[in-house]
């Protein structure tokens, strides 16, 4: 009905709602039963209640009267309060069904979860929210910058992954040199007061993969960076998620596109929750557990990297020939008439 309904109007003006009324009538009983006792009081201050059927009852009519005015405040007082815990509790229904019927009508596709949202407990939400940190996603050239600086930060440890099937595209001047100064702040870590524990598991897709674990292996001053692998065959391996955790603190990671879609467009988050990050270090946990050994406190394995490159430069040659050797299939016969 249109707010401006004429006969609604109409019929609200002459009358007034009962809890007008109410009020009124409370007002006006509350001064008769004040007006009383001022006056008995008054009367009694005068003598002139002597000789009545007053006279000796002044103090009972007194407390009688107040105590009256007393019973009939609480009284109001009580249904007040009642009347505006009802009121909230509608307005707290009629909300909660206004949201609700927003989430179903905006076709999100995740209703399940917003009502499991909206039924929740205000304690669980807030001790699931707590101490979150969220970075906002991170370009490649953000990413490796980003990483530089946790890594030079680190107090304890750095967990790495390098690994999957990376296209590795020609990177622009900002983004080599953001790259370089990542790595070099791996070593700087080893090497540094603190010494600080890293632990990198590699694939390797590539021979500069190889060469950049080399790198690692033949550093004297990176005797802190421990290095593990897996020998997979990266054609048949999907994208992998790609993550680094700074002292267990802090986990940054995105899905690398692999050779599919290519890495225009990949971005990183940095997050820190406990939760979060706890899920992520039992994950490398697990990994590193199941990788072999390639640089420890006790091994130095060089003789690996130079098997995978070779095999690696094989597994290139058989394919460029594979390549060379097809012949292009006849395109297919063009309908009749056309």
């Amino acid at each position: 009905m249109s707010d401006h309904d004429p006969h609604v109007g109409a019929a609200a003006v002459p009358g007034k709602s009962p809890d007008t009324r109410r009020v009124k009538a409370s007002i006006i009983l509350l001064k008769v039963f004040a007006g009383l006792s001022f006056l008995v009081a008054v009367l009694d201050m005068l003598d002139m209640l002597k000789g009545t059927v007053l006279e000796g009852y002044v103090p009972h009519m007194t407390l009688l009267l107040l105590g009256t005015m007393a019973l009939y405040l609480l009284e109001e007082r009580r249904e007040e309060h009642e009347q505006l815990r009802t009121a909230v509790a509608e307005h707290d229904e009629q909300l909660l069904h206004a949201l609700r019927a927003e989430i179903s009508t905006a076709n999100l596709g995740q209703t399940q979860g917003f009502e499991r949202l909206l039924n929740a407990k205000g304690t669980d939400l807030v001790m699931a929210l707590k101490g979150v940190e969220v970075r906002p996603p991170m370009d490649p050239l953000e990413y490796y910058r980003y990483l530089a600086v946790r890594v030079t930060g680190a107090k304890a440890s750095v967990d790495d992954l390098t690994w999957g099937a990376v296209s590795a595209p020609a990177r622009n001047s900002d983004e080599e040199q953001a790259f370089k100064t990542y790595e070099a702040s791996l070593t700087a870590a080893c090497k540094g007061r603190n010494h600080i524990r890293i632990r990198e598991v590699f694939t390797f897709p590539s021979a500069g993969r190889v060469e950049r674990a080399r790198k690692v292996l033949q550093d004297e001053r990176a005797g802190t960076h421990y290095v593990r692998y897996f020998d997979v065959d990266h054609q048949r391996l999907p994208p992998l998620l790609q993550f680094t955790l700074i002292d267990r603190d802090e986990v940054i990671f995105g899905t690398h596109r692999g050779e599919v879609r290519g890495p225009h467009g990949e971005q990183y988050l940095a997050v820190r929750h406990p939760r979060i990050v706890a899920l992520f270090a039992d994950y490398f946990d697990n990994i590193w557990g199941s990788a072999e050994r390639l640089k420890d406190a006790e091994l130095c394995d060089l003789g690996v990297l130079d098997r995978l490159k070779a095999e690696l430069e094989r597994a290139r040659t058989g394919t460029d020939r594979r390549r060379r050797g097809r012949r292009r299939p006849p395109p297919p016969a063009s309908p009749a008439g056309q």
